[in-house]
């Protein structure tokens, strides 16, 4: 390596969040933590199909370790997964819900928390467009902020899934 530069391609892959019979020290949301260390990536799928392409997508990098956290709320889930060879890019968002009254950002098993609600919402008149994050670090800013342009509101959630 010319340039001094230490790479460290490796993949931590974690459980996250809380389910049944947990204690408090097992039902933690660390990507938070993990999103301010200098130099970590950090994914937190919030679908089978798109853990598999970050996770492929993580295991051919070559600089940064990625820290994996996968909701253990989603694990007995079942979703359609491809087949073939399909790579999620980090820093690449996902619009999992289109509206034009507020933009709701989340990750992980909230994700699918603010569908049901976003649903239940459009009943009475409010128009919810729903931003996947699908990864922490690096943090899809254009995406988030091209919704809000559009919406004129944002509503983040996060917390213990």
């Amino acid at each position: 390596m010319s340039s001094g530069a230490t790479t460290v391609p490796m993949v931590m892959r974690a459980p996250a969040g809380n389910t049944r019979n947990m204690g408090p020290h097992h039902s933690g949301a660390y990507w938070p933590m993990f999103a301010h260390c200098p130099g970590l990536l950090v994914a937190v799928p919030a679908f089978a199909r798109d853990a598999k392409g970050l996770m492929k997508t993580a295991l051919r990098y070559t600089e940064d370790p990625v820290i994996f956290m996968e909701p253990k709320s989603r694990f007995n889930s079942i979703d359609d997964i491809p087949v073939d060879e399909e790579y999620v890019p980090f820093g690449v968002a996902n619009v999992v819900r289109a509206g034009a009254d507020i933009t709701v950002v989340a990750c992980g098993a909230h994700v699918h928390t603010v569908v049901a609600a976003a649903e239940a919402l459009a009943g009475g008149g409010i128009d919810c467009e729903v931003v996947d994050l699908r990864t922490v670090v690096p943090l899809d800013t254009d995406t988030a902020i091209a919704s809000v342009s559009r919406t004129g509101r944002l509503l983040v959630v996060d917390g213990k899934t």
